[in-house]
């Protein structure tokens, strides 16, 4: 395969992944206004946006590509692997804290998602 058509099938194969995300970006966008409003202290903790649109969005399009459900615990999971733990056991703690927020997270992005991809 010559340089040119390397770079002819990244730009399709990058357009395309463009193309089946944008739907879920919009989805996680404003399930995340909403969930922002309710829960400004997980916002602040790093439950933001970035962490969303960055590190949760493989674990959300794996989930809807394959049909499954969306899981609190997984998420709740991938949001503690961003940060430095020097306890485990407080680590545990917090996501045990989390995942019922990240529950009604995931909720309000199935809802959307739902919306979003009965458009498509």
């Amino acid at each position: 395969m010559t340089t040119r058509q390397f770079t002819q099938q990244w730009v399709q194969n990058y357009g395309v992944r463009a193309y089946q995300t944008r739907p879920l970006n919009q989805a996680v966008a404003h399930a995340y206004a909403s969930f922002a409003e309710q829960y400004p202290e997980w916002v602040a903790a790093l439950f933001d946006e970035y962490f969303l649109t960055h590190q949760a969005v493989p674990l959300l399009t794996r989930a809807a590509e394959e049909g499954n459900l969306f899981d609190p615990v997984e998420l709740a999971k991938a949001w503690s692997e961003q940060l430095t733990w020097f306890n485990e056991q407080h680590r545990q703690s917090i996501i045990a804290d989390l995942i019922p927020v990240a529950a009604n997270f995931l909720h309000t992005f199935e809802e959307e998602w739902s919306t979003v991809s009965a458009r498509m």
